[in-house]
């Protein structure tokens, strides 16, 4: 599954943070309990795995997220932008459009995501998805 969402005008944190929440709910509803979850932001990792204070506007968030851990399995790690091109287009996406696609089928995805998922995977194949 893949998402384009439009949290309105916010810190990219805030937008970062929900945006994490929001996987790992939908994960849950469908029933994955093992998540692993990767994000360019540093800071919301760290802020997760208690290496970071989280400031009072969104600590609601990350406490959201660590009641839902207690649901599964969960591994949060930090990733170089250079390997979230696809989740930074589809944050775009979601500013630009101001509204939240879903992408359930790789043919659904929009060509451009496609395209970079398969450039990727075709120079280095071992990476995860």
């Amino acid at each position: 599954m893949a998402y384009a969402e439009y949290f309105g005008e916010c810190l990219n944190n805030m937008s970062e943070a929900k945006a994490i929440l929001f996987g790992i709910e939908w994960c849950l509803d469908k029933g994955f309990t093992n998540i692993l979850v990767e994000s360019d932001s540093m800071l919301i990792i760290n802020m997760i795995n208690g290496k970071a204070k989280t400031p009072w506007q969104i600590k609601h968030i990350i406490e959201d997220i660590h009641s839902l851990k207690v649901q599964g399995t969960f591994s949060f790690q930090h990733c170089y932008r250079e390997v979230n091109m696809i989740a930074d287009y589809l944050a775009n996406m979601g500013v630009y459009t101001m509204q939240r696609s879903f992408f359930t089928k790789f043919l659904s995805l929009p060509m451009r995501v496609k395209k970079t998922y398969e450039e990727r995977n075709r120079r280095a194949p071992n990476l995860s998805d």
